[in-house]
């Protein structure tokens, strides 16, 4: 099976009726740099991890924080440049919706992995997660999307 074949498709969100896909090119991280240019603070911009467990029967999910509403505003500018469709910040602010962040939160996350992952890293992912599926694993696929984010950062 070919890599291609495993993720064929690019993160996508929906704004306003209208499919966009996220990207974190060299566009992207551009505008990255300019607006956060302490690079420790855009890596500290998006963070994944587990919830603190309430109790035995909790099964620990996947959290994804972003420290403010303006910072996930200008990452998911920075992801949709690429798209020329909105001109400015103030356009993309004029056009979300706060009931739809945890979508944006979700698909500006999936497209920072995929941006940092090497088609290797994926291809082996997928591998491992094969060889070594269990009973609790089965059906559980890796993709950009749900694999750890590592906090890289491009500089």
């Amino acid at each position: 099976m070919k890599l291609s074949e495993l993720f064929p498709e690019a993160v996508k969100v929906k704004i306003q009726g209208i499919q966009y896909g996220i990207k974190f090119g060299t566009r992207a991280l551009i505008q990255m740099e300019q607006d956060y240019p302490d690079e420790k603070e855009r890596v500290s911009l998006l963070k994944a991890g587990a919830p603190k467990k309430k109790g035995k029967e909790d099964a620990p999910q996947m959290m994804i924080k972003i420290r403010s509403t303006a910072d996930m505003v200008n990452m998911l500018y920075a992801g949709l440049l690429h798209t020329k469709a909105f001109p400015d910040k103030d356009d993309l602010i004029d056009a979300i919706e706060p009931h739809d962040y945890p979508d944006y939160i979700n698909a500006i996350f999936s497209a920072s992995v995929q941006s940092k992952a090497t088609p290797e890293q994926l291809e082996k992912m997928q591998v491992m997660s094969e060889v070594n599926g269990s009973k609790k694993n089965e059906g559980h696929v890796t993709t950009a999307q749900n694999m750890p984010f590592i906090g890289q950062s491009a500089g």
